[in-house]
């Protein structure tokens, strides 16, 4: 399986905002915040939708910004999270 930093291009204090084409065919930008800490938009929604988190297990946990009507999830891998997209 290839890594996270392949399948999703996370950015980092070097760079610290990446977009990339989904799946879907939406363009998501990953944003910065902290740490294993970024925030999620796709172009299809004018703000921010969600915040990503990577534990230390290399696993994330989506979450959905308030106002946003979507499901969070943890556990979740690269490979799963770039299949959703």
């Amino acid at each position: 399986m290839a890594s996270a930093d392949s399948l999703l291009p996370l950015p980092s204090a070097e760079e610290t905002e990446t977009r990339f084409v989904a799946r879907s065919g939406a363009i998501v930008t990953l944003r910065l915040m902290d740490s294993d800490l970024w925030e999620v938009k796709l172009d299809t929604r004018g703000d921010y939708t969600a915040t990503l988190h990577r534990s230390a297990d290399g696993t994330f946990e989506l979450r959905p910004v308030r106002g946003v009507h979507a499901v969070g999830d943890t556990g979740v891998t690269a490979q799963e999270l770039y299949d959703r997209f």
